[in-house]
């Protein structure tokens, strides 16, 4: 799915929220929500400007690492760690764990 992710400080800390949808409606034409959530009391939680990944700390150089990242497609919260590539891209990994059983992605800026 085509979503924009924007990143913000927060604290010490960086997160990130769900800033735009290509489809943020379901086939009824209802916000998409978090049915999968184990807290039932945010199933009902739209997920355009939903917090997905939160609490990276800044490690050392262009890393920041501990955070968590929620996939709402799948309900569950995995441990996170971003990599700075250029001004640009950005490499995140998201694992169960030890960070070396896990997936990344790379991430693109979107220019306006």
């Amino acid at each position: 799915e085509n979503i924009v992710i924007t990143l913000f400080e927060h604290g010490k800390t960086v997160s990130g929220k769900i800033t735009w949808m290509k489809s943020p409606n379901d086939e009824r034409g209802n916000s998409k929500t978090d049915p999968l959530n184990p807290d039932e009391s945010l199933r009902s939680r739209a997920r355009l400007g939903m917090v997905m990944m939160n609490s990276f700390r800044h490690i050392e150089g262009k890393v920041w690492d501990n955070g968590k990242l929620y996939d709402p497609k799948k309900g569950k919260t995995y441990s996170g760690m971003i990599t700075l590539k250029d001004a640009n891209t950005l490499d995140l990994r998201g694992y169960v764990g030890f960070s070396f059983l896990g997936r990344s992605s790379t991430w693109t800026r979107k220019l306006d």
